[in-house]
């Protein structure tokens, strides 16, 4: 929840005061100015959709300003791809928001994923290149419980500009709500800083419930938080956050679901903005509400860099302001605090924090005001100082191409790997097992390719983002 990513000096940001006006778009022509892809024509999707459609790829889909599901299901086939239109001022930034009463149905293919990102007409100055913040965002918004009022507007939204009869609303006391289904996608150049502390993210979840099918996500190069999670129980798998300028994963407001297989990385080449790996608060300003944020992680790998600390990144995780927590099995690397725990809730036995590996070149774990719990966890593996060679391969390499074959994956013979004696185990006791899958290794990705069944779904999640062919997974966006 921060602000804008500043690039170093081999790539620089220059946001111009001006825009043009979107063109209403007209058979034949195409907007984006996208070469690489042609589409039949241009629309653009209108602000409310308040039943079914369905958009299909060979069409490009603008969205100038905000666009609200408010009914019906919008359903978006593999291969498409959404553009928001640059708005000069943040609060009314392009989104794509679903509401409580609308769903959206975008299922991707590996090889043919769904695609949010910028569009390239209007850009500031006449820019031709997608930057971090160029538009809003998707924004899920659902009536499962949270700690707040059901009467809250989610961040990013300013109600004095929504459409009348249109509920931006969130909460309420429906744990199995379904927002749809997001399958194969990915998001960029998103978030909009509306105010300090008042932002769009890539993908905000906001009172999502457990029956709303989220995995296999890509976010990039978003001008704030990659995912926000406002109170909801969702059960999101298979995410990626990459080079956000905020926060990779962040749960607020009485959070309890669950995630597994998520990895968070950064380009080495910007400065980030207050960046943790993982942020996690029940409630600012007071701690007390209910139900207390305490969000199920395991298999994780939130690496920050190999040298030194980038600029502008603090914590791999940092726990606060009354929360509790379950994490297990994930490797935190590569940042100057390891894990920060700041009057968090948590367990009278260090069952909270285990079975996780932690570097940092400062301090590996550090209590600011917590209450004493004794140890900070069980069979955890710490390291500070100097970057540890021996745990992933290739975890901050030149080029990002890397990352899709063996990187991020545990070295052989190094303390993750299974068949080290007495290297680090993964433990799944006492965790949602009704959620979680078992695997033989910590951290977010296996060795090897997945091994698919006769339908070809993978049966065991090895090294997912290698088992892409290409198109869903990608560290370069254009």
């Amino acid at each position: 929840m921060k602000k804008a990513i500043v690039f170093s000096s081999v790539v620089a940001l220059a946001f111009a005061a001006c825009k043009k006006d979107i063109q209403q778009a007209n058979p034949g022509t195409d907007l984006s100015l996208n070469a690489a892809t042609s589409f039949v024509d241009t629309i653009v999707l209108p602000q409310i959709i308040n039943a079914n459609m369905t958009l299909t790829p060979q069409h490009l889909y603008v969205l100038d300003g905000k666009v609200y599901v408010t009914g019906g299901t919008l359903s978006i086939q593999a291969g498409t791809q959404l553009e928001g239109v640059y708005k000069s001022v943040p609060a009314e930034a392009s989104a794509l928001i679903i509401t409580k009463t609308g769903k959206i149905s975008a299922k991707g293919k590996e090889n043919n994923p769904v695609i949010f990102t910028s569009h390239l007409a209007g850009l500031p100055g006449g820019r031709t290149n997608r930057q971090p913040g160029d538009w809003g965002g998707v924004v899920l918004l659902g009536d499962a419980p949270t700690n707040k009022p059901a009467s809250k507007t989610v961040e990013g939204i300013e109600t004095a500009i929504v459409p009348a009869g249109v509920d931006v609303t969130y909460g309420g006391s429906n744990p199995d709500h379904s927002a749809g289904v997001l399958a194969y996608a990915r998001i960029e150049f998103a978030g909009a800083v509306v105010l300090p502390n008042n932002e769009l993210n890539s993908l905000t979840c906001a009172g999502v419930g457990k029956k709303t099918g989220l995995k296999y996500i890509m976010a990039s190069y978003g001008a704030d938080d990659a995912f926000e999670f406002f109170g909801g129980n969702s059960e999101p798998r298979y995410l990626i956050a990459n080079s956000q300028n905020d926060d990779a994963f962040d749960f607020d407001f009485g959070f309890v679901g669950n995630l597994q297989f998520a990895v968070s990385v950064r380009n080495s080449a910007y400065a980030f903005a207050d960046a943790n790996g993982i942020e996690c608060d029940n409630e600012n300003p007071s701690a007390g509400a209910t139900p207390t944020t305490r969000p199920q992680l395991s298999n994780l790998t939130i690496v920050g860099n190999s040298v030194a600390p980038i600029t502008g990144s603090l914590n791999a995780a940092r726990f606060r302001r009354g929360t509790d927590l379950r994490v297990r099995n994930s490797i935190f690397i590569g940042y100057n605090t390891g894990i920060a725990f700041e009057n968090t809730l948590v367990a009278t036995t260090p069952l909270f924090f285990r079975n996780n590996a932690v570097h940092a070149f400062v301090d590996s774990a550090k209590f600011v005001a917590s209450p004493t719990v004794g140890p900070w966890g069980i069979s955890n593996l710490a390291v500070v100082g100097a970057y540890p060679t021996s745990w992933l391969n290739n975890a901050n390499p030149a080029t990002h191409a890397t990352y899709k074959s063996s990187a991020l994956v545990y070295k052989v013979g190094g303390p993750f790997d299974p068949a080290n004696a007495s290297g680090l185990k993964p433990n799944y006791s006492g965790l949602a097992t009704n959620f979680l899958s078992g695997v033989p290794y910590i951290g977010a990705l296996g060795p090897g390719a997945p091994i698919r069944d006769s339908n070809g779904l993978w049966t065991i999640p090895n090294n997912w983002i290698a088992g892409s062919t290409g198109a869903w997974v990608n560290f370069d966006p254009q």
